[in-house]
């Protein structure tokens, strides 16, 4: 009985132990609501071009309704409605894309980057439905959306010593990483803490 308490005793201790060593120093979480915000601040996006088939000839336009990213756990996906018309056709087309998420760690930024979402173009010919281009949406995106990491706060402390001196301590991040869950992307960070600098 005594051998089994202590065996549990140590389970639990050991638990413990993982748990505080899996807990980051700081971290950053971007909720998928505030991504999303970005996307009513940029304001309409559409596009139009001219197209040839045989012997027609027309110009097509399309306007995205409702773009938003989604997260789910460990994955980032774009979507929108397009409202498109390719001349006598009109109609809506669900587009789903892939999204990359990055953390840069010489800059300290959380880069998001749409990096593919294909709408397909069709028209009338003869009554029926047929393909004229495809066009990559993300191309409409080159700028990512691009936050602050997690080492956006001050990163350099000075302490004056009991013998007058003043000690230069900085902060350097240790095993960033990037997760994606459900409607949240977590950047936690380690911290170790290194003397640059010793004033007297």
């Amino acid at each position: 009985m005594r051998n089994l308490i202590s065996c549990l005793f140590l389970l639990i201790l050991s638990t413990r132990l993982l748990a505080q060593e899996k807990t980051p120093d700081i971290q950053v979480i971007l909720q998928e609501q505030s991504l999303n915000k970005l996307f009513d601040a940029i304001g309409p996006v559409y596009g139009s071009g001219k197209y040839s088939m045989l012997f027609m000839e027309g110009i097509y336009h399309w306007t995205l309704q409702n773009p938003h990213i989604e997260l789910t756990d460990g994955a980032a996906g774009y979507k929108a409605n397009v409202s498109v018309q390719t001349g006598p056709m009109n109609y809506n087309s669900d587009i789903q894309g892939s999204v990359s998420i990055t953390y840069a760690l010489d800059s300290n930024k959380i880069i998001i980057r749409i990096t593919s979402a294909i709408l397909p173009l069709y028209t009338k010919l003869f009554g029926k439905k047929v393909h004229i281009k495809d066009v990559d949406l993300a191309e409409y995106y080159k700028d990512p959306f691009v936050f602050e990491g997690p080492l956006s706060i001050t990163t350099d402390m000075e302490f004056t010593m009991p013998d007058g001196n003043v000690r230069k301590v900085h902060a350097v991040p240790v095993n960033c990483q990037v997760i994606v869950k459900d409607h949240q992307i977590i950047v936690p960070c380690g911290i170790e803490f290194i003397t640059v600098s010793v004033k007297k």
